[in-house]
C-alpha cells in the first residue's frame, strides 16, 4: 500500500483471507483517495480490480502506526468489524 502526500493511494499484492471458516487467496489491487484526522483514515474514490472480494473501500476507519505496522480497522457495516495489518517492506 503507498500513500501519496497528494492525498491517493494505490494497493496491490496478495492475500489469504478467512472470514467464517472459510480460506480464499488472491490478489488485491485497489486506488483512491484519502485524508486523515486524529486517528481516522477516510477513503474516497474507492476502485478495485483484484480477484478477491474487497473489504476496504469508500468510508472511514481508525487507523494506527506502530513501528512498521499499519493497522487499519473498519467499523460497523455488514460485515462488522474488519481490521487489516500491513508492513512496510
Amino acid at each position: 500500500m503507498k500513500f501519496t502526500e497528494a492525498g491517493s493511494f494505490t494497493r496491490a499484492g496478495r492475500v489469504n483471507c478467512t472470514v467464517a471458516g472459510t480460506s480464499r487467496a488472491g490478489a488485491v489491487a485497489s486506488a483512491g483517495t484519502y485524508t486523515t484526522s486524529g486517528d481516522t483514515l477516510t477513503i474516497g474514490g474507492y476502485r478495485s480490480t483484484g480477484s478477491v472480494p474487497d473489504s476496504f473501500g469508500s468510508g472511514a476507519a481508525t487507523y494506527s502506526v506502530a513501528g512498521d505496522t499499519l493497522t487499519i480497522t473498519f467499523n460497523g457495516g455488514s460485515a462488522g468489524t474488519i481490521t487489516q495489518q500491513y508492513q512496510r517492506a
